[in-house]
This record gives structure tokens, C-alpha cells and sequence, in this order.
């Protein structure tokens, strides 16, 4: 299920190395043959009998996630607010984080007495993560950290409920660690002992080196990304990308005609990318991806036969009661990459200028020299036709091929209700966030292996 979320962040330009890396994940799996997933049917093969473990957790689960999954508090928390959350962090890395959980390890006691190993992992998780709740507190996003604990505190409850899930044997374990976690106490780390001094010394002088380095093009990104998504927070609800791949995830594994429709579209995307032996070198790799974005935006593009699969498949769902059809979602993932492909010429740009002394302090200096390369009009262009391809092609998907129909109309108020809900929410409607280099490129592509 979590497949999806990593070729979420490569999107469908890079989908020649996607493939690839989806083999090697699988096992060497042909992917030609990958539509034995739809099978229900007992298997001897390992990859196989992993897929009917996982369709027969969703068929016992499904009623009590669908639940959490539906909860307000599961679905405020969002991906601005996560990376608010990692550039604070950054922001005020602190050596003494380092004393105080080499203090915890520490302290506990060693014991072969079961009983007294028992509250040694309760103690042990009780202070980890009351460490960890100091430090959050302290970082000076509170209403992100706020929604955070709403959503975990959520997930700690879903998981104390699954005894008969998890079975006798190890209940009495996973009790007493996810028990022990308490989210409003936290634990101060300032008085924290200086015996660790000079090995906290060593290592994170190490890692500030680092964060450093990666200060002026991390923050560059941060600042240009937020523009770009700054009243449209709603559209990165975690709780809600994590049930639509879950709603994704359930279709493939238990609608078996709809999965083997699906998969006889995407061999079909599948032949037309022409795979080839993915190269070791990195250069190769790079300078491949650019050569693919011109090709996604074409006239005949990828994109277009990748919407309408994904399109043709999410409309064959029967939708949870009182959720939005599964097509409104994969709408909305093209609503985040059309916002991301606008972003792009920004970012290319920063990272021209600031990429320069990370890469050169990981070896690839010579990436560097090819950003120097890339002309900015160019990646301008790219993003305009990419841009307006995306929005065709998610536009005709809703609508059957039409550029318009009421259906897309419902689907746009929509999701202007979902960003004004999340903009007026406690810490939105400014702030920063982070992109890694891969979402600007993001697509739906995901769905043909979700």
C-alpha cells in the first residue's frame, strides 16, 4: 500500500525508472505479469501470498479504519504541517536532544527477569516519548503540534482496539509500549546529564556540518513552495491522502474485475515506456529523467492515457458511506500537481544557485554543472504545457473525455470549500514548508500500482 506513496513522489516523467525500482521492491516480479495481483485465489508464489495477507487484513479492518480514517482530527493534520514542523526542527537542533536520549538508553535497567524487562520497556518508551514531546513543544509551532497529537492520539486508540489483530501472544508487548506513550507529558531534556558530552560532541557536530550546508537551498525551497501552495493547504490533508490510497489499495485487492482492468491498461503504459535496464550511474540517470519531461507533455502524452486509466478505474468504486467518490480524489492528487509544476521554474532556479556546496559535499558536483545547464526559459515552458496538459487531461477524466461537465464544477467548489476550511485553521495561512525534489513532478501515476 505505501508503493503508491513513493511513485507519488517521482511522478509519471520518471516512470521509466519507477518501473525499475518497482521490480527490484517486488522481488524481480515481471511486471508484465503483475496482474496475478487480481487473483484471489491462493498462490505459491511469495509476492503473491504477501498480496492476500494484506487483501485479508483490509477485509477484517475495514469497517474500524474506514472509521478512524473518517475522524476530523485523523485529517487535519497536513503535509505544511508536518514540514513546518522538520524546518523548525532544524532550526533549533539542539546537542542536548542528543544527552537526554543517551540518558534514557542508559537508564534502563538490565535484567533477564520478565517482568522487570516489562516495565523496563514501559519506562523506556514513557521517557522517549516524553523527550520527544518537550522538544516538539519547544519549537514554536504549537497548532502544528497540536493537530499532530490530535491525529496520534487517534491512531494510539486504533491500535489498543486490535488485540484479536495482533493475537495473544504478543498483545501484552504492544500494550505496554503503545500504552506508555503519553503526548501531553512532556519530559525536559535541559537538565539532561553532561557525561555525553563528547560523544554528543562528535556526533552532532557531524550533523549541524550538514544542516548547515543544506540551510540555503532547504529554506530556499521552503519559501518558494509555501507561495505556491499558500491557500491550498486543504488539498495536503495526510489523513485524507492516506485514505485514498487505502480506498485505492481495497479496489485493486477486492473488486477483481476492476484490478484486471486496470492492470491490461497500465501493461499498455507499460510496453509504450520501452524499459530498459535501469543505469548505475547516477549522471545517466539524471540527464534521462530530463529527456523524458518533454515526452510528458507532448500532444500524446503519458500523462493522458495515465488519467484516463486511473480515471476509468477510480470510477468503478463504490464510495464509503458518506465519503466523496474515489474520482474526486485522484482530481484533487492533480490539483497538487498542477500547483507543484507551477512551482517548478522557482525551484529549478534556486537550486541552480544554491545547490551547489551540498552537492559538491556528496560527490556530485557534476549534477551541479548540469543544473548550470538547464535554461530557465526552457523549464518555463516545461511547466506551462505541463501545466495545461495536466489540467486537460484531469479535467477530461472527470468528465468522459469532455473539457466540461457539472460533475467538475461540484469537484472544484469542492475542493475551494476543503482549502478555505484548512486556511482559516490555527498556524495556516502562512508559515513555510519543504519540497523534496520530487513532488514538483508530481502525478497521479501512482494509482496503476497503488
Amino acid at each position: 500500500m505505501r508503493l503508491s506513496f513513493f511513485t507519488f513522489l517521482f511522478g509519471f516523467c520518471t516512470a521509466q525508472d519507477i518501473l525499475n525500482e518497482i521490480g527490484k521492491l517486488t522481488n524481480g516480479v515481471d511486471l508484465t505479469n503483475i496482474g496475478e495481483i487480481c487473483k484471489t485465489t491462493p498462490a505459491d508464489d511469495d509476492f503473491i501470498s504477501f498480496v492476500n495477507e494484506i487483501r485479508d487484513v483490509i477485509q477484517r479492518l475495514d469497517d474500524p479504519l474506514t472509521k478512524l480514517m473518517n475522524e476530523p482530527n485523523f485529517q487535519a493534520f497536513t503535509v505544511v504541517d508536518s514540514l513546518k514542523i522538520f524546518k523548525a526542527l532544524l532550526e533549533k537542533f539542539d546537542k542536548k536532544w542528543c544527552n537526554k536520549f543517551l540518558s534514557v538508553i542508559n537508564d534502563a535497567e538490565q535484567t533477564t527477569d520478565v517482568e522487570i524487562q516489562m516495565q523496563g520497556i514501559e519506562d523506556v518508551t514513557g521517557d522517549f516519548a516524553g523527550t520527544i514531546m518537550n522538544i516538539l513543544r519547544g519549537l514554536g509551532v504549537n497548532s502544528q503540534i497540536d493537530r499532530l497529537v490530535a491525529m496520534a492520539e487517534l491512531e494510539k486508540t486504533f491500535v489498543l482496539s486490535q488485540k484479536e489483530l495482533f493475537g495473544e501472544e504478543i498483545w501484552s508487548t504492544i500494550q505496554t509500549i503503545i500504552g506508555a506513550i503519553d503526548f501531553t507529558n512532556g519530559d525536559d531534556y535541559s537538565s539532561s546529564p553532561a557525561i555525553y558530552d563528547e560523544t554528543c560532541d562528535s556526533i552532532m557536530s557531524e550533523v549541524l556540518e550538514w544542516i548547515n550546508i543544506a540551510k540555503p537551498l532547504v529554506f530556499g525551497l521552503i519559501n518558494d513552495f509555501i507561495d505556491a501552495f499558500r491557500g491550498k493547504e486543504g488539498l495536503l490533508s495526510i489523513g485524507k491522502m492516506v485514505f485514498f490510497e487505502y480506498r485505492l489499495a481495497k479496489h485493486l485487492l477486492l473488486n477483481q474485475n476492476a484490478c484486471e482492468k486496470l492492470m491490461e491498461g497500465a501493461a499498455g503504459i507499460y510496453e509504450e515506456l520501452d524499459l530498459e535496464t535501469a543505469s548505475e550511474s547516477i549522471n545517466e540517470i539524471v540527464y534521462s529523467i530530463f529527456e523524458m519531461l518533454p515526452r510528458a507533455a507532448s500532444e500524446n502524452s503519458i500523462m493522458t492515457g495515465v488519467m484516463k486509466i486511473a480515471g476509468d478505474f477510480a470510477k468503478t468504486e463504490i464510495s464509503p458511506a458518506g465519503a466523496k467518490p474515489l474520482i474526486y480524489d485522484v482530481y484533487k492528487m492533480a490539483q497538487i500537481g498542477e500547483t507543484a509544476i507551477q512551482a517548478a521554474p522557482k525551484m529549478i532556479k534556486r537550486m541552480k544557485s544554491e545547490a551547489g556546496p551540498i552537492l559538491e559535499k556528496v560527490g556530485m558536483s557534476e549534477i551541479a554543472t548540469m543544473l548550470d545547464e538547464i535554461k530557465e526559459e526552457d523549464v518555463r515552458l516545461f511547466a506551462t504545457e505541463m501545466t495545461a496538459e495536466l489540467t486537460k487531461s484531469s479535467n477530461e477524466m472527470v468528465c468522459d473525455g469532455k473539457s466540461a461537465c457539472d460533475e467538475l464544477t461540484n469537484f472544484k467548489a469542492q475542493v475551494k470549500v476543503e482549502n478555505d476550511e484548512a486556511s482559516v485553521l490555527p498556524g495556516n495561512g502562512g508559515g513555510k514548508t519543504v519540497l523534496s525534489f520530487g513532488p514538483f513532478l508530481m502525478t497521479i501515476f501512482s494509482i496503476i500500482l497503488a
